[in-house]
């Protein structure tokens, strides 16, 4: 799934939100739904926390569940929603890809929680931006 190079930064719950052009994206099942998420030095991963017979198993969102952080940014202030009165625990993720922008708003279950996840995500973001730097100096 990933390179062997990478490290496991942070895991959790989060509720994750899709931003699209009609504003964001919220159904019944995902309003009470948390999504478990994967830190990584180089990807952000959204999954499905599932057990069956016991067990845990993670099943990654489908169309989106892998965000190469290279491609990202992340927003602490996101804007006003109307998901929650919870807004002081919102941030957002926005990702390039080949398809076009993809943008997350993301909930944390705590304020110390969220500025931990961003402070992480943000890291993670810088490092990758300036080892892409680096290869291309020395590429180059």
């Amino acid at each position: 799934l990933l390179d062997k190079e990478q490290t496991l930064i942070r895991k959790g719950f989060l509720h994750i939100y899709r931003n699209d052009d009609k504003g964001v994206t919220v159904s019944r099942k995902t309003r009470k739904q948390c999504s478990y998420c994967f830190l990584f030095s180089k990807h952000f991963i959204i999954a499905q926390r599932i057990e069956k017979k016991g067990e845990e198993v993670y099943r990654i969102q489908k169309d989106a569940g892998i965000l190469p952080l290279v491609k990202c940014r992340i927003r602490e202030n996101s804007q006003p929603t109307d998901i929650s009165d919870l807004r002081f625990l919102e941030f957002s993720i926005e990702c390039e890809s080949d398809n076009g922008k993809q943008d997350f708003l993301i909930m944390a279950l705590g304020i110390s929680e969220k500025a931990q996840w961003i402070a992480d995500i943000a890291q993670c973001i810088e490092n990758e931006k300036q080892n892409k730097i680096l290869e291309s100096q020395c590429q180059g």
